[in-house]
């Protein structure tokens, strides 16, 4: 392939790239009246202050330096540097009873480390320390508080991988104001009462371990003030966004990295994505101080 024929079709990956966000964008204003609508009446006022539609999460931390799933401090501060405001993130147990930011201790961790571990390794203060290919930092959970404090317009949707609820716990014991710097996600009904119990007013019910069907999910939703029910892409497109809509409830996607995917979604009333590199419009999520 010649330089020009190589440089015309990085012209056309970024024009897709802005088409794409323009198409999540287009219709904000309404959609921002929308968002306020559904959640005046389940959630404090101050709890969604700044909302914007399309909600633009950056995918473990955002993509950085090529790497996703990288659950780093680079991550998180580049993202953060590109107007992203609401960040997802994997967290593990470690053998000791800590939380880390990790997606998981096998395929993730070769990939990042250069080798699978076995439990032995799985400790807090080996993952902290020990060198990464990807020259990136790794943080356990003192690691995101001091980013969060350093960053206090910022919101992490959680996604642990395993003990949910235990996780949620810690985390709102250690997490200052947790109840406005985290919004958890659940993983089945029967979490949600715990979950609630803990102080958290903000909680998304995602799809990617339930075999729920679509209108046990949209029942369920109808039932309970639920900030978002996030889906994989395939299940929104089988109608999951439209039946959502229906009662009112905000839905959102997860991973979406290609302009033509995200501008469908537009099409199909979804109100936000989890994304590893889309960003711009729609990407500040504002708190305010209860």
């Amino acid at each position: 392939m010649t330089k020009r024929r190589l440089g015309l079709g990085v012209v056309a990956v970024l024009v897709l790239a802005i088409v794409g966000t323009a198409a999540l964008c287009r219709l904000l204003p309404v959609r921002c009246a929308e968002a306020h609508e559904r959640w005046s009446l389940r959630f404090p006022p101050e709890s969604c202050a700044g909302l914007e539609l399309p909600l633009m999460i950056a995918h473990a931390g955002g993509a950085v330096g090529g790497q996703t799933y990288s659950n780093s401090l680079e991550a998180l501060d580049d993202s953060y540097g590109r107007g992203c405001r609401l960040f997802e993130l994997d967290i593990q147990w470690t053998s000791d009873g800590e939380l880390v930011l990790l997606h998981d201790w096998n395929a993730t961790a070769a990939r990042i480390f250069g080798e699978e571990h076995g439990d032995n390794w799985r400790d807090r203060e080996t993952f902290i320390h020990a060198p990464r290919l990807d020259g990136l930092t790794s943080l356990d959970l003192e690691g995101l508080v001091s980013w969060l404090v350093a960053h206090p317009d910022a919101v992490v949707v959680t996604d642990v991988k395993w003990e949910n609820l235990q996780a949620l716990a810690r985390l709102r014991s250690e997490v200052p104001g947790a109840e406005n710097r985290l919004i958890p996600q659940i993983y089945g009904f029967q979490e949600y009462a715990r979950a609630r119990e803990l102080g958290f007013d903000r909680i998304i019910l995602t799809l990617y371990r339930s075999p729920a069907r679509d209108r046990e999910i949209a029942d369920f939703a109808r039932s309970v003030p639920l900030f978002a029910v996030t889906m994989p892409l395939a299940r929104a497109f089988g109608g999951l966004p439209a039946a959502l809509d229906e009662v009112g409830v905000t839905s959102l996607v997860h991973t979406v990295n290609s302009p033509r995917n995200a501008r469908r979604l537009a099409e199909l009333g979804v109100d936000g994505i989890y994304t590893d590199h889309l960003t711009g419009c729609g990407a500040t999520f504002a708190m305010v101080s209860p």
